[in-house]
């Protein structure tokens, strides 16, 4: 199928990028659960579809090569042909499909001088890491899509067969072996279930009961020796989904109650202590749904994970004036003028500190981090307020003012090339800060105009 077979494109950004992640998933995986639920009615045909070529020359990853399957098969030879693409050479054209395989570059001049030391192999397993809660059960589902060779006319096609088998996993037969244990998956002629279960560290704060368990999905099929036997054996568009009716048990973070001595960790810690993890993917990601309550009942593998990035705007309540023209205005008629106008800015800022100080439900690791962070930005607050206490001075109120004329000029011009318009247009929208530009630049202002000031530098003043 071609991306011309999608469907058009939709009104909005997150239409049209969920469009294009399906167009990406179904070019280098193949028609996978969440690409046949995306596509639709448009997607009909597609999970009984037919290559003209080796499935693996169309779909370059998603699909899991017999365990048994001789080395030279495993690598991927296209893995150092990082510009073989840009010197013409067409990475989907069928290899030899008869004769034993030999890895090499995709080209005729030799291996390529950027490629890596040692050869990338194609996997045999996906596999997901969970905790399940006292007496947690496991319901699984495998999909993948089985290729064979057919002749149609003339030409030789590769049919595909859609499959998906259940397995169900009881408390005890998950708990009850150690080690590394297993058995065939279901009508699948060679895919196998392994597990391994362990209990669940009790000093990290998990439940007596609690459960680490480790599954894989394995191609334990035929050795192959050919590459037409290698994708044949192969499982493509592999597919684990886990079910657990009792609910996974997220993952806590194990350092969290201890000290850390890298300040970032730290700082991470603290601000996505609310952020779950309930699942680890090995050789696959992992996709989640949550409940409204926040807890996880399914989880699935996928070869294309995602993730979403919050949208960060600007807050427009913080009650000082932010507006390019005006600041300089207000600069220009005088001290108390702007520092009316900006005083507001510290007031909020330290209203919101005073907000973060009083949240509860942190541990003691936490809170340390939160108190040396909120101390930092006390600090700050103190220097944007000594930055609008300087505009007392002629010299610096007329370099804001400057400024300020300076970048709403600069403003105007830009936004009148975006959409068109003269820079003097009176519909464009006024030129204005966004809040913590505005912050940065008052904080720095003593600093600029008194390099030498003993409060700029901690040292300083204390020498």
């Amino acid at each position: 199928m071609s991306t011309s077979s999608l469907p058009a494109a939709g009104s909005d950004s997150a239409q049209v990028r969920s469009q294009l992640v399906t167009a990406l998933e179904l070019e280098l995986v193949g028609p996978t659960q969440r690409v046949l639920q995306a596509l639709g009615p448009e997607g009909e045909g597609l999970d009984a579809e037919a290559l003209d070529r080796l499935p693996s020359s169309w779909y370059p990853t998603g699909f899991l090569v017999p365990t048994e399957t001789d080395l030279s098969l495993k690598c991927d030879d296209t893995a150092d042909d990082e510009l073989a693409g840009l010197e013409g050479v067409d990475q989907r054209k069928p290899k030899k499909t008869n004769t034993e395989y030999r890895p090499g570059s995709g080209d005729d001049g030799g291996s390529s001088e950027s490629g890596p030391a040692r050869p990338q192999l194609f996997p045999s397993s996906i596999g997901v890491s969970v905790l399940l809660p006292p007496g947690g059960e496991l319901q699984l589902i495998a999909r993948w899509g089985d290729y064979a060779p057919q002749e149609r006319g003339e030409q030789q096609i590769w049919q595909r067969t859609p499959r998906q088998e259940a397995l169900a996993l009881s408390h005890s037969e998950i708990t009850a072996t150690k080690g590394l244990t297993g058995r065939p998956w279901p009508h699948s002629n060679g895919l196998h279930l392994r597990w391994h279960c362990r209990p669940a560290p009790l000093n990290q704060g998990y439940s007596a009961g609690t459960v680490a368990v480790t599954l894989f999905l394995t191609n334990e099929r035929k050795k192959a020796i050919t590459l037409v036997e290698r994708d044949q054996h192969s499982a493509f568009q592999a597919e684990l989904e886990l079910r657990c009716p009792q609910g996974f048990v997220a993952r806590l973070d194990p350092h969290a109650h201890r000290a850390s001595g890298d300040w970032d960790e730290a700082v991470n810690a603290l601000q996505f202590r609310d952020a779950r993890e309930f699942g680890v993917g090995h050789n696959v990601g992992v996709e989640v749904d949550q409940g409204a309550d926040g807890g996880c009942t399914r989880l699935r593998t996928t070869w294309i994970p995602q993730a979403t990035v919050e949208k960060v705007v600007p807050r427009s309540d913080v009650g000082c004036e932010l507006a390019m023209e005006e600041l300089d205005r207000l600069a220009s008629q005088g001290f108390e003028a702007i520092r009316s106008a900006l005083m507001p800015l510290v007031e909020r800022y330290e209203q919101w500190i005073s907000e973060q100080a009083a949240v509860a439900g942190l541990n003691a690791q936490q809170q340390a981090t939160a108190t040396q962070l909120l101390a930092n930005a006390r600090g700050q607050a103190e220097r944007i307020a000594r930055g609008i206490e300087a505009l007392a001075e002629p010299d610096i109120r007329d370099a804001i003012a400057i400024a300020n004329r300076t970048m709403a000029s600069a403003a105007r011009q830009r936004y009148g090339v975006m959409q068109g318009l003269k820079a003097d247009d009176p519909s464009l929208r006024p030129p204005a800060w966004r809040p913590f530009q505005l912050a940065f630049l008052l904080m720095n202002l003593v600093g600029i105009a008194r390099p030498n000031d003993p409060q700029v530098d901690l040292k300083r003043r204390a020498a």
